[in-house]
């Protein structure tokens, strides 16, 4: 019975569901593993040619491959939550499904819960085989235990994109009209924003007050700050408090969150749906 589904339920589902994909489209799969390399040779071969690595490291504090390679992952991270959720409501109504979808007693807050979840396991992968190999070499066994401390931090960070993107999902899909292209233009404002490739220390005040309302971007500063800092003790304090507002950012939204997903469905019903 659909209505005793469980969230175990939709998860097994949902894995199923991107999985058979993957098998099936085999270079997906190496391409998701190849991602966070391929930035950063691209990006690292574009900088190259306008400054050196040195006033890099100047002026972000980093070295620019551990920087770039980390922010492939963290961003590789952030889009199989964001694209797995944002573009689920304009594929079922491309291939029909939607009608099952708002049909179905079981909670829509649910299943959206579920999507993102098998890919960023997957995601979660392609960081095991770039962060790990790379902290390593440049650090050695430090190196391996912070990049696993960055794996987790950054999983968490996609985590804490969730509800932002479940409310946005109610504010877009819920209003209507030109979605997909909206869609279009909300993630690479959403990525700016979490600071992934351009720190928030350095944007506009206003671009700073917006970052400040997303509980991913806390969490990309604090991973910032643990791969810029000598020694983890100066600033695990910092660390903390980071983690603590985006927490607490997390739980202002969840109701909302919650009340968005459900303004989307009552409209989709109230409208109707074409099969």
């Amino acid at each position: 019975m659909l209505d005793s589904m469980s969230f175990l339920d939709l998860l097994r589902a949902e894995t199923k569901f991107m999985y058979a994909d993957i098998l099936r489209r085999r270079s997906l799969f190496f391409a998701i593993l190849a991602y966070p390399y391929t930035l950063m040779i691209f990006v690292l071969l574009i900088g190259s040619s306008m400054g050196s690595q040195s006033f890099f490291e100047e002026r972000v504090g980093l070295t620019p491959i551990i920087f770039l390679i980390t922010n492939g992952f963290i961003l590789m991270s952030m889009l199989s939550v964001m694209d797995d959720i944002l573009w689920r409501p304009i594929l079922d109504e491309f291939i029909g499904t939607m009608a099952y979808v708002v049909s179905s007693p079981t909670s829509r807050l649910k299943h959206y819960l579920a999507i993102p979840i098998p890919r960023l396991l997957l995601v979660f992968l392609s960081g095991v085989t770039s962060i790990i190999p790379v902290f390593t070499y440049y650090h050695g066994y430090t190196g391996f235990v912070e990049a696993l401390i960055v794996l987790l931090m950054t999983v968490l960070a996609s985590i804490f994109t969730i509800p932002v993107v479940l409310l946005l999902i109610g504010v877009i899909y819920g209003l209507g009209g030109g979605i997909w292209r909206i869609t279009n233009v909300i993630r690479p404002i959403l990525l700016i924003f979490t600071g992934v490739y351009y720190p928030r220390r350095f944007m506009p005040f206003i671009g700073r007050i917006i970052c400040y309302a997303m509980p991913q971007s806390h969490m990309v500063e604090a991973i910032h700050l643990l791969l810029s800092a000598p020694q983890l003790d100066p600033v695990f304090v910092n660390i903390l408090s980071l983690i603590g507002i985006a927490t607490i950012l997390i739980i202002v939204y969840s109701p909302l969150s919650y009340r968005s997903i459900h303004f989307w469905e009552h409209t989709k019903v109230k409208e109707g749906v074409k099969i």
